[in-house]
């Protein structure tokens, strides 16, 4: 009976001081390596290993999973993952923590501090290189973390204090030893540290955490608010939009968790690959060259029936064409490839490149793109849902096979031709409203092939009524449309539907965006009293 209280009690200091100096400690140096990531990534504008993780998640995810995220979460989405990461991080670090005392548990009682944290150092250099090596590439950063975007050695920089950080640490706090006092004829048991260094220790580096958490919070927060307040501010409800979309109000879709900020001095524009002469442009030269304008029509390939990721602007940029021809295409060119600052990448055949009308432009509504619209350039392909537009670019290769971009590589639409699409935005939904005459109306959109005719229906669609066009701004933009409207009391649903250039009838088959765009036909409800 001896022995075996004895025995258990042995057991039982053990799993204390594992749980209190393996899995507690490990918590905290994870959560303050995982927070200091973060911190790091608003410091250096460097990428995270939350976001490379992010991104693994994103390509893993089929198109109608990220559309539905999209349409549910918002630009909240990659933000939440890239949360979820560092709370995954922080975990992890317990659980690490926990073997690393259980594999050391002997030698840390023997060591004494300053060579405990030698430990540590080197066992955070040691987690740095199975990250770089193993983790990153296998989340498709590269070796090294080569393939991270916007990363290099700042990325490696910024990983490899978050991981020694992680284990000096947690060494530290594994801290000062004392006996555990032996009861009546037990053997002495495991020692752990003392209640009062532990929770000396835990305090302060809880108060560090919760002051970098509060930071970032702040960060994020404030992301979130304006990322709310742009979806919100996209429309006026129950007014139709004006022709050109203020460009505070142009819808915006990124990949990234923060957008990049590119530094017009230093940013050169590269035409290489297949070309005889590799073009390298300073951003002064870029916006030096003969240069066009025009108004056109973007949409997000994830917008929904009825959705308000659209938008018109007045771009100006220069000939892409002409940019193909000054560096001269070696033969056997077949697609043209673009890479942004961001990592985002795309591809078009040849002949649509060729296109004349297709522009690398650097100007938005008369003023110099902004960080969230693609500044220095962005692509602008008529036609095209806003996906094969890429902002940020910096490279342009001509190559002779078909190169798949980031949306095309995680099951998205390689064409992604727009989609003739109309909507019913005055009155706006559900609006309940006394008889007279109203002025209702939408816009129609079908891309580069324009517009024929927009019909509404009064009655669910059981009958049909032309609505008047307004003169479209170009011929790569929305159309409004309006027709005066008298009602009697009683319960409408108004249908709209549209035709593009050609007459070709919009698609009436309601279908979700993924993975080509949305089709079927934009309706609401209006009571009359």
């Amino acid at each position: 009976m001896r022995a075996a209280s004895t025995e258990k009690n042995r057991m039982k200091a053990r799993w204390q001081w594992l749980l209190s100096g393996g899995l507690g400690v490990g918590l905290i140096a994870g959560f303050l390596a995982s927070f200091t990531m973060l911190a790091l990534r608003f410091a250096l504008g460097t990428p995270s290993l939350q976001e490379v993780l992010t991104d693994k998640l994103v390509s893993l995810m089929s198109p109608q999973t990220f559309e539905f995220l999209l349409q549910h979460t918002f630009h909240l989405g990659k933000a939440l993952s890239v949360l979820g990461f560092t709370v995954a991080l922080g975990i992890g670090g317990g659980l690490v923590g926990l073997a690393f005392v259980a594999a050391l548990r002997q030698r840390l009682d023997a060591w004494d501090q300053k060579t405990r944290i030698a430990v540590g150092f080197a066992f955070g250099a040691v987690l740095w290189l199975l990250t770089v090596l193993v983790l990153v590439p296998l989340a498709g950063g590269g070796f090294l973390g080569a393939d991270v975007p916007g990363g290099g050695l700042s990325f490696l920089f910024a990983t490899l204090v978050a991981m020694v950080l992680y284990g000096v640490t947690l060494a530290w706090l594994v801290g000062e030893k004392k006996p555990v006092t032996s009861t009546e004829g037990a053997l002495p048991s495991a020692q752990g540290m003392s209640r009062r260094a532990f929770i000396k220790r835990a305090i302060f580096f809880i108060v560090v955490i919760a002051g970098v958490g509060f930071g970032l919070r702040s960060i994020v927060s404030g992301i979130t608010a304006a990322t709310r307040t742009a979806k919100m501010n996209l429309r006026d409800a129950g007014v139709l939009p004006p022709d050109v979309t203020l460009t505070e109000r142009f819808y915006v879709v990124s990949k990234n968790f923060v957008d990049p900020t590119v530094n017009a001095n230093t940013w050169r524009l590269l035409v290489q690959g297949m070309v005889n002469q590799p073009l390298t442009l300073t951003h002064d030269e870029v916006t030096a060259m003969a240069a066009s304008e025009r108004y056109q029509t973007l949409e997000c390939i994830s917008n929904e029936v009825g959705g308000d990721l659209i938008s018109t602007a007045k771009w100006k940029g220069i000939s892409l064409r002409g940019l193909l021809e000054q560096a001269g295409l070696k033969d056997g060119v077949k697609f043209i490839a673009f890479f942004a600052t961001d990592g985002y990448s795309e591809s078009v055949p040849l002949d649509v490149a060729m296109d004349p009308e297709v522009l690398l432009v650097h100007q938005m509504n008369g003023e110099p793109l902004t960080r969230e619209h693609g500044f220095p350039a962005r692509l602008l392909i008529p036609g095209r849902y806003g996906m094969k537009n890429p902002k940020w670019v910096e490279r342009i290769e001509a190559q002779s096979e078909e190169y798949t971009g980031y949306w095309e590589e995680r099951g998205w639409d390689k064409v992604a031709e727009v989609r003739t699409m109309s909507e019913v935005l005055a009155p706006a939904d559900g609006t309940t409203t006394t008889a007279g005459v109203y002025r209702i109306g939408g816009v129609a959109f079908s891309g580069a092939k324009g517009i024929s005719k927009v019909e509404f229906s009064l009655d669910s669609g059981n009958t049909w009524l032309p609505g008047t066009l307004k003169l479209a701004l170009g011929p790569y933009t929305w159309v409004l449309w309006t027709a005066d409207w008298t009602p009697k009391p009683g319960r409408y649903k108004l249908v709209v539907r549209a035709a593009d250039g050609k007459g070709t009838p919009q698609d009436p088959t309601p279908r979700s965006p993924a993975p080509s765009g949305a089709t079927g036909y934009h309706s609401i409800n209006v009571e009359v009293s």
